[in-house]
């Protein structure tokens, strides 16, 4: 069913979309003609609230599950590794607790190989997908995670009797699923944003028209919210990343319905071996057939990013505006050369004649000297059409073609070049001087967002990886069977589920927004994890666990939700995989660097690590992190379009995108200084509506 409804394109789902508002629209417009509470119009009424419910989960499967299943696949299999770790104890005791047959390096490696692979695929892809766009880019990211997924399911049914081999095998397809991890974040993040700005663009046309049809019928114009579709945004991102929450919370529940399946409930004197490895292999192969249909249904489907290929289209015209521009000045230099040329041929034949004369008057003494200098042609003025150029080049001068003689011929020269020189003569490349000009202004935005997501990740992925060890020290190691750990791991995946969905209806209220959920999510988690980790020792395992089930929840509705977002918003769309792909690349830096940690410190220094790194993301969150609830994203687009072609000292770009709701408290600080030298401003409350950043 998925798969005949994502066959339409992107721009048929808008039309379901608009026709669900629509239809929405009029029936609340028609609610005092056909009352639902008369009984004669009670079975339409039903019928028609059925079909809303319909039309609203279709909608639900092609904006949000289906983009997001690339997200549930890698989720499901990504944090088996915390869930599975007891039952590769009893399967495996020889790697994974005598450590007999496998070193601790081993093991380790098990961790370490697929976040060095996420991090690799999310700087790779989030490159890449900037020049070879989303849908090719999502097509290589479900390839490599199906191949690694499938290749997990096979191992576990093939290596189980040789643990040694299985491990090395694993750690080899971990890194290559990793990859594909990677390259989903920054793909699906901007892409499900980019979806939002082709639907705010197809919803202001339709306002337009519509607008226009009743100015022409009434001559009167009922306006309506021009910021819907906008203030939507977040939601719609998010409910795609909700995907993930879903994934988390399925592994978990498949592992127990497979326990109960078997019969494997009991305590660890009553385990089947084999029927534990069939629950292994199963959950494998759940993930491996979810993660194939994603890549086939992406090849069959999948189309790309309009928002990209249109912000591409523009930058290539105004590469060849320039490109043609450098021509016309490079035939205008090469034809004054050429009149340059002719005029110093006709200096020289004037410095013969002068010669043969000056010896004939020798012989007849007269001084002739002066003739030759009287004979020599002015400098040509430069015409008025030669200084018609783009406005995308600078403008042009007229020097002499010998400096050391101010009378010589004239060549027209550029007066400031397309590509400034480097000192060793080359020409800087664009690719370089666009990464300049991201750094110089989106690099803070660019180092808030890095930063946060890398502290977060030591919190959140410290405590999926190392699942089974928070859970088991909370609710006793020795008593806890693997029935009773999975019961306790559902339980937890869907405290967190319902904060995913959360944020799905907070992002966007214009109370709360992106930073303010982010910045008191980073400050609930961490006074959670401080406390928990204070009380360890005193609390009993009941409120360890509720606290613990608390951290859960408000990590996903708060930072967890708000680092996969923001940075799919604050950046323009040239750049924003690659900035995306920052981040979340730093994100896995700080899994990388708990899982390290992880292992070599008690679970109270687990706990209190990960609210001491929440704490210092919330104070890089105050200063870095501005507020995207509400700003039209091709604003921003328009900004850096004016930059590259401007420059960065000569952009004059004024709009919302400079407003100060729209900054960062170091922006607005920046902001603030220069305000007051040119506006006399004197606090934060007068910057509202100052837009000259």
């Amino acid at each position: 069913m998925v798969a005949s409804n994502v066959n339409s394109s992107d721009e048929s789902l808008t039309r379901d979309t608009r026709s669900i508002s629509i239809a929405a629209a009029n029936q609340h417009d028609a609610a005092p003609e056909n009352d639902c509470h008369d009984y004669q119009n009670n079975i339409s009424c039903n019928y028609q609230s059925a079909n809303s419910y319909s039309l609203i989960f279709q909608n639900w499967l092609n904006e949000s599950a289906w983009p997001g299943l690339g997200l549930f696949g890698e989720s499901y299999m990504l944090f088996s590794l915390g869930l599975l770790q007891p039952l590769w104890r009893e399967l495996m005791p020889s790697c994974f607790d005598t450590k007999d047959e496998c070193s601790i390096n081993l093991i380790q490696s098990l961790t370490y190989s697929v976040i060095i692979g996420v991090m690799c695929g999310m700087v790779g892809f989030g490159l890449l997908a900037n020049r070879i766009g989303r849908r090719i880019g999502s097509i290589a990211t479900a390839s490599l995670m199906a191949t690694g997924a499938i290749g997990l399911t096979l191992v576990s049914m093939l290596l189980v009797s040789h643990p040694k081999q299985l491990v090395q095998c694993m750690v080899i397809l971990l890194f290559v699923f990793g990859i594909g991890v990677g390259g989903e974040y920054p793909l699906s993040a901007s892409s499900a944003s980019e979806r939002t700005m082709e639907r705010e663009q197809q919803a202001a046309v339709t306002e337009a028209r519509r607008q226009q049809s009743t100015r022409e019928h009434d001559g009167i114009v009922k306006h309506n919210d021009e910021n819907a579709t906008t203030q939507n945004r977040g939601r719609a991102v998010q409910l795609v990343f909700c995907m993930q929450g879903v994934g988390i919370f399925c592994n978990s529940l498949v592992m127990m319905v497979l326990l109960l399946l078997t019969g494997q409930t009991s305590g660890a004197e009553y385990y089947d071996k084999a029927r534990l490895q069939i629950v292994w292999s199963c959950m494998y192969g759940i993930g491996a057939v979810v993660l194939t249909y994603v890549l086939v249904s992406r090849c069959q489907h999948l189309s790309e990013s309009q928002a990209w290929q249109t912000d591409k289209d523009e930058r290539e015209l105004q590469l060849l505006a320039a490109s043609a521009s450098m021509l016309k000045e490079s035939e205008q230099q090469a034809s004054a050369e050429i009149t340059c040329s002719a005029i110093g041929k006709e200096q020289h034949q004037d410095y013969d004649d002068a010669t043969l004369t000056a010896a004939a008057a020798a012989a007849a003494k007269v001084p002739q000297h002066h003739a030759s200098s009287k004979q020599r042609p002015p400098p040509p003025q430069p015409s008025p059409s030669s200084s018609s150029v783009s406005s995308l080049s600078a403008p042009s001068v007229a020097v002499p073609c010998d400096e050391h003689d101010e009378n010589d011929a004239y060549v027209m020269l550029n007066e400031a070049p397309m590509y400034e020189e480097t000192e060793h003569g080359n020409a800087k490349t664009p690719q370089a001087s666009t990464n300049m000009l991201l750094l110089q202004h989106f690099g803070v935005r660019l180092f808030g967002v890095s930063f946060c997501w890398m502290l977060w990740d030591v919190a959140f992925y410290g405590n999926k990886l190392f699942q089974s060890t928070f859970i088991l020290a909370l609710t006793g190691q020795e008593t806890t069977s693997l029935w009773q750990f999975a019961q306790a791991a559902t339980l937890n995946s869907l405290v967190a589920l319902c904060g995913y969905f959360g944020a799905a209806l907070l992002l966007d209220h214009e109370a709360v927004g992106r930073f303010r959920l982010q910045l008191y999510g980073f400050l609930l988690t961490g006074v959670l994890f401080v406390s928990v980790g204070f009380s360890y020792d005193t609390l009993s395992p009941t409120l360890l666990v509720v606290l613990y089930l608390g951290s859960s929840f408000f990590g996903q509705l708060g930072p967890n939700a708000t680092t996969f977002l923001i940075p799919a918003e604050i950046f323009p769309t040239q750049v924003r995989t690659t900035c995306h792909g920052v981040a979340a690349a730093s994100g896995k830096l700080g899994a990388l660097l708990a899982s390290v940690a992880f292992h070599r410190v008690s679970v109270l220094h687990m706990f209190l690590l990960s609210g001491y790194a929440s704490f210092v993301a919330c104070a890089i969150t105050y200063w870095t992190i501005p507020e995207s609830n509400g700003l039209d994203l091709m604003e921003l687009d328009r900004k850096w379009r004016c930059i590259i072609q401007s420059g960065a000292s000569a952009c004059q770009y004024v709009g919302p995108a400079n407003d100060a709701k729209f900054l960062s408290t170091y922006e607005r600080q920046k902001l603030l200084q220069k305000a007051r030298r040119k506006h006399a401003v004197e606090n934060d409350s007068q910057l509202e509506g100052i837009y000259d950043w």
